[in-house]
Order: C-alpha cells, then structure tokens, then sequence
C-alpha cells in the first residue's frame, strides 16, 4: 500500500510499531489496535509489551483512547522519539501507573535492555529496521 503512515508486527510477546511524521491513518490504526487488544488477550503467545517508534507523528483523540486503554490493560510500553513534548508525556503517564517510558531514537539498545528479554531483542531489531526502511523513517534529515 502507498503513503502508508505506520506498520507493525509481532515477534513473541512483543508488538513492533513504527510510525512517520503523519499522523496514523484511521484504517491502518484501527488495524493495529484490533491485532494488538487480539493478542494481548490471548492464552498462548500473549502480547505483553509494545516498542513504538515515531518519527513525530502526533495522535488524535480516539486514537489516545485507544492507547490508554491498552496501557490500562497492562501493556509495557517503549517509546522512541525526538520530540522532548513526547517524552514529558510519556513520564506524566508513568506518573499516573503507566508501564511506560521514553527513549530518543539513537537509545535502542536501552529501549530493549528495559523492555525485552536480551533472547527476543534479535528478531524484534530485524522487524524496528524493516519497517523503518519500509516507510522511510528514521533517516537523519
């Protein structure tokens, strides 16, 4: 699909999100939430944590429901960002109960040291990188 505006995927417990500087697209949003609530509520293979990488999108209302509501649910949650209104969010949220914490885009490796299991760090890199080169994002400007 052309001009997509965000991919994502899973590897074991771990959703891989990666979106550009646009906001999502409704479809492609509610794709994303409707696999991740699926398999976060699963027996076997259970999602239970979330690496997101955005390259300065910003959410509209439902969409932010749809975040809280899956934060709420337990999910952990690694944010890559640049933007320092981002990550002032992400630490209020914490604040209130939130497993959630945010990371510029160069501190991967600290991102994934707080969030996975060094075994499943691998394949969810593999997954980061190509959905990244998928949608042209994350290249120094």
């Amino acid at each position: 699909m052309a001009n997509r505006t965000l991919k994502h995927g899973f590897s074991n417990s771990t959703c891989v999100l990666v979106h550009t500087h646009e906001s999502p697209k409704p479809d492609e949003w509610e794709e994303f939430v409707r696999e991740l609530e699926g398999k976060m509520h699963r027996a076997v293979l259970k999602t239970e944590r979330l690496l997101v990488f955005t390259d300065g999108a910003s959410l509209d209302v439902k969409q932010r429901g749809d975040m809280q509501r899956v934060t709420k649910a337990g999910l952990k949650i690694a944010v890559l960002t640049e933007s320092r209104v981002v990550r002032g969010v992400i630490t209020a949220l914490g604040w209130f109960g939130a497993t959630i914490r945010g990371f510029g885009h160069a501190e991967v490796d600290e991102a994934l040291g707080w969030l996975v299991p060094a075994t499943e760090r691998g394949d969810i890199l593999t997954k980061l990188q190509l959905y990244k080169d998928e949608l042209g994002v994350g290249v120094p400007k």
